[in-house]
C-alpha cells in the first residue's frame, strides 16, 4: 500500500479556501439575521445576543482589513454615511410602526 500523494498548496488552493470561508461567513451572518427577524416577528423576542454576533463579526473583519491596509481611501466617511442612513431608516420605520399601532388601538 502506498500513502496518498501529498497535495501541494499553491495560490489556487489558498484562493479557493478563502472563497469557501467567505461563503460560509456570509451564510452564517444572514442566517443569524433571519433568525433574529423570525424570533422578533413570530415570538416577540428581542434577539440582541445574536445581533451582537453579526455586528462583532463585521467589526473584526473591518479591523483586520484596516490593520493590513487593504481599505480604500474614504472608507471611514462611506461607513459613517451607511451607519447614519441605516439609523435614520430604522428610526423612521420604528416611528411609523408606533404611530400605526397607536392609530389602530385608538380605532382610527
Amino acid at each position: 500500500m502506498n500513502a496518498a500523494p501529498i497535495v501541494t498548496r499553491d495560490e489556487r488552493t489558498i484562493s479557493i479556501e478563502k472563497d469557501s470561508y467567505i461563503w460560509a461567513y456570509c451564510f452564517i451572518t444572514f442566517a443569524l439575521l433571519f433568525d433574529v427577524m423570525y424570533r422578533s416577528f413570530f415570538f416577540n423576542e428581542a434577539a440582541w445576543d445574536l445581533m451582537v454576533f453579526v455586528i462583532v463579526g463585521g467589526g473584526i473583519s473591518t479591523v483586520y482589513q484596516y490593520s493590513q491596509n487593504t481599505l480604500s481611501k474614504g472608507w471611514i466617511s462611506k461607513a459613517s454615511l451607511i451607519v447614519l442612513l441605516g439609523t435614520g431608516i430604522a428610526a423612521f420605520v420604528v416611528t411609523l410602526i408606533i404611530s400605526l399601532a397607536k392609530s389602530v388601538s385608538a380605532g382610527f
